[in-house]
């Protein structure tokens, strides 16, 4: 059976699932909870994808995912791979943890950005975890109505604002509108995956239109025959220039781009090597590797990087949102 199509480009939106293996739990207690989440922290640095909700259930998860520069699947591998790692550590266990490939939606926000932040959370209500989807700790919901500090991982004006510019407003207006999906009838049983075009697309006439032509070119039949990859949106030169900017030392700044070109540009490792100036393709992998062993300990590497990713997103974000016309 052929896979379902991944439509991956900077600035698209997603709701992206994955289940346990045969159903088990993927999450054993808080600390895992937690685990789960700096880990996809460490995504949204890496590989600049930005967090618009969620809901962590014991046997599976729920993610809207926006990615200004692309890399879904790779931000999508790190996260489940680094979780499968450190859960198998502590038991010993062996093996994978979830069920496969993730599943992913292509998201048109303008439409549906209120249904599927909807359906994340009430997922927890819906298996009889809490009566109410504010109450779950282990979802965005509280911290979109205000009972709790969405912190720096989760963006949620975004969502707000398509129910008001007042925020005070715009938080009574999503919890009354989420708590309307706990009543019988359409809302209850509206279901994204069940909803999407071949279980890929989640979206109005206009932005089909516009996915199937610009993002997914149509085979000689008519029919959407492949994947078009994220593109890069600046010259290796330029990116090479965003970290120059920051007013390093030499030898770190030479560290910093190896490493920012490898994980978030599409350049190949010998490319690479050129732009630092004939580096053996060896030389940048070693470079790379041992980048993000200091992140994790150095706080001069660590700032850094979280400069450089905050700048680059805040950037990016804005030019699409420009050329959206929002």
């Amino acid at each position: 059976m052929a896979r379902p199509l991944r439509i991956d480009y900077p600035g698209a939106f997603y709701h992206v699932m994955n289940r346990g293996l045969e159903y088990r739990t993927i999450y054993r207690d808080k600390t895992d909870y937690d685990r789960f989440l700096k880990i996809i922290h460490k995504a949204h640095l890496r590989f600049g994808v930005i967090l618009h909700a969620y809901c962590l259930m014991p046997n599976h998860y729920h993610l809207l995912l926006e990615t200004p520069k692309g890399h879904l699947s790779r931000a999508l591998k790190h996260i489940d791979g680094v979780y499968t790692q450190g859960f198998n550590r502590k038991p010993k266990r062996v093996g994978p943890l979830f069920q496969g490939r993730f599943k992913s939606i292509l998201v048109d926000m303008d439409t549906y950005a209120l249904q599927v932040s909807r359906y994340i959370h009430l997922n927890p209500v819906k298996a009889h975890l809490c009566e109410a989807p504010e109450k779950y700790p282990y979802s965005s919901m509280a911290a979109f109505i205000g009972r709790r500090d969405p912190g720096d991982d989760l963006e949620t004006k975004f969502i707000l604002g398509y129910f008001s510019k007042n925020i005070r407003e715009a938080r009574k207006r999503m919890a009354r509108f989420t708590r309307e999906g706990m009543k019988a009838g359409p809302a209850k049983d509206w279901d994204p995956f069940h909803e999407a075009l071949a279980g890929t697309i989640l979206a109005g006439q206009e932005f089909m239109k516009k996915a199937r032509k610009d993002r997914v070119p149509a085979g000689p039949d008519g029919t959407v025959s492949r994947l078009r990859h994220p593109q890069n949106t600046e010259t290796i030169q330029e990116m090479a220039e965003r970290v120059r900017k920051l007013g390093l030392d030499a030898k770190l700044t030479r560290k910093l781009t190896g490493y920012y070109l490898t994980r978030n540009g599409h350049w190949s490792l010998g490319e690479v090597g050129k732009e630092l100036g004939g580096m053996k393709i060896s030389a940048v992998c070693r470079m790379v590797s041992r980048f993000e062993e200091y992140a994790d300990r150095k706080p001069e590497f660590r700032k850094a990087l979280e400069t450089l990713a905050k700048m680059s997103i805040v950037n990016l974000a804005l030019a699409y949102h420009r050329e959206d016309g929002t």
